[in-house]
């Protein structure tokens, strides 16, 4: 049975005909090295590559006028926006893909015929799974779980003062994020942690961290935070995400 398609928030079956659903899992690239004296190679990490969503849509209808109609609305939600597009499948347990339109998109083939193939790309293999989750950030450290690792981790303040120009949260890994504030206070400031970006900003500008600084790497399992130096109105949030 075919299952629920949403993208960008459309569901798709509500207006087309599903078929041809293939899901790749995607390829993996292991990295390893050679020993002088010993057998075999050493395994270093693995990284996976992208992974792909297709399916063939089919009108419900012949009308000439209604095709042409179909075929601009599926323009729309493909090819609407630069950004990526969040797709979900019903049968997947709640998790987002984040994906872009690949190849073309035949106009004319689906006006013609009412049928045209769709090819999804998904950059980064990992999906969103459940809600986004946050807490508040004082100077006593809190307890958070994450169920996967390589979740999304995102710090927000406000009102922002700084100890020596810097404000900083740290980890129960013994890692810390210490921005500097270019004028020792800030209206605003964010830091967003993924796998594919790692990035701070203040007062809408991007920001440096100090050098003894870095970027939590944060396993499944239980992990607390607390803010070290300076103060503020802040909140740490996380979204999950798994194959």
């Amino acid at each position: 049975m075919t299952p629920i398609i949403t993208l960008g928030g459309h569901t798709v079956n509500d207006r087309f005909a599903i078929s041809d659903l293939k899901r790749p899992w995607p390829s993996a690239r292991v990295v390893k090295s050679t020993v002088p004296g010993r057998h075999g190679d050493v395994y270093t990490t693995r990284t996976m590559g992208t992974r792909t969503v297709s399916f063939r849509l089919w009108s419900y209808s012949s009308s000439h006028a209604k095709l042409m109609e179909e075929a601009a609305l599926l323009m729309g939600w493909l090819w609407g926006s630069d950004e990526l597009i969040p797709l979900s499948l019903s049968d997947e347990g709640g998790r987002v893909r984040m994906v872009t339109p690949e190849g073309d998109f035949d106009f004319d083939e689906y006006v013609e015929r009412g049928s045209v193939p769709v090819t999804l790309l998904q950059p980064d293999p990992l999906c969103d799974i459940g809600p986004r989750r946050s807490m508040p950030l004082t100077q006593t450290h809190k307890s958070f779980v994450l169920a996967y690792g390589n979740a999304s981790i995102e710090l927000a303040a406000s009102s922002v003062s700084g100890s020596g120009g810097v404000w900083g949260v740290a980890f129960d890994t013994g890692e810390q994020l210490r921005v500097v504030l270019p004028n020792g206070t800030a209206e605003s400031l964010s830091v967003r942690v993924t796998p594919n970006e790692r990035v701070a900003v203040v007062d809408g500008a991007t920001a440096m961290l100090t050098l003894d600084s870095d970027w939590p790497e944060l396993g499944a399992g239980e992990h607390s935070a607390a803010m070290v130096a300076g103060s503020a109105t802040a909140t740490l949030s996380w979204q999950e995400r798994c194959m």
